[in-house]
């Protein structure tokens, strides 16, 4: 039996079911299949990179908005950044919330900025969760390759 093109089919079908439920774009699958075609377990690194970077960000930004002295300009620069992250990797809803974010900013609406970072977060944590679910399985295909190298 092979077992690595039954975990392919998973991935590939994992892949469709993010796509079909607007988690990423078409942009990740081709980060995705550049990345593999050149290392295959950088695609697990790509992730994990972009989950860790984000969740600094979140966390930043989550932090200086309940400060009612935050400097606006920060806010705005951070929440350009998860966008331009979340972009780069194709995590579409997450994109999304981050554009509301940003716009908010520029407008200096408070309340919506709060409003905006919550959905981001919302975003972010059921992304993230998808992502990790596809990481590992990457990762168990990586494995199975190396093994049959071994051979």
């Amino acid at each position: 039996m092979n077992f690595k093109r039954i975990n392919e089919g998973f991935r590939h079908g994992q892949l469709l079911q993010m796509i079909d439920e607007g988690y990423i774009n078409l942009d990740f699958c081709g980060t995705m299949r550049d990345a593999s075609a050149t290392d295959p377990s950088s695609v697990v690194q790509i992730i994990h990179i972009y989950c860790a970077e984000m969740e600094s960000l979140l966390f930043r930004l989550n932090r200086m908005i309940k400060d009612d002295s935050a400097d606006l300009a920060v806010v705005t620069e951070l929440s350009r950044t998860a966008k331009l992250k979340s972009e780069r990797i194709g995590a579409e809803r997450v994109l999304l919330e981050c554009s509301n974010l940003v716009q908010a900013c520029e407008n200096k609406d408070i309340d919506n900025i709060h409003e905006a970072l919550f959905y981001v977060k919302n975003e972010f944590k059921y992304t993230k969760t998808k992502l990790l679910d596809f990481a590992k399985l990457q990762k168990r295909i990586v494995n199975l390759e190396n093994e049959e190298k071994k051979k």
